[in-house]
């Protein structure tokens, strides 16, 4: 059995596909850099998309790790506090600077 698409479904493609050809201003292709940045800058977003996440988790376990340590240590804050600053630490989303390779990307803290 085939499915058809819904007209919403059909009009949201037509109208994305029409802002994206519409959409890039004249002088896009006169200035190669425009061109060159709006591509960065959207691999960033789809990078830090799956990025971000896996990022999230490693720091909400860190924490989970540093109130562990917290309690196995009998109360040293040092230990705890050296887990957390090390999960906690680090980038969340990738930019501009990283793609480039003017930045570091950092996934834990100092």
């Amino acid at each position: 059995m085939q499915q058809r698409s819904s007209p919403l479904r059909r009009g949201a493609a037509f109208l994305a596909i029409a802002l994206w050809l519409a959409g890039s201003p004249a002088s896009a292709g006169e200035d190669p850099s425009l061109v060159r940045e709006g591509s960065i800058g959207a691999a960033c977003a789809l990078i830090s998309m799956a990025y971000g996440p896996i990022k999230m988790v490693y720091a909400l376990s860190g924490m989970v790790l540093a109130g562990s340590s917290f309690l196995w240590t009998w109360g040293n804050r040092d230990v705890a506090m050296k887990v957390a600053r090390m999960s906690l630490g680090g980038d969340y989303v990738i930019t501009p600077a990283h793609l480039r390779g003017a930045d570091e990307i950092r996934f834990t803290g100092e």
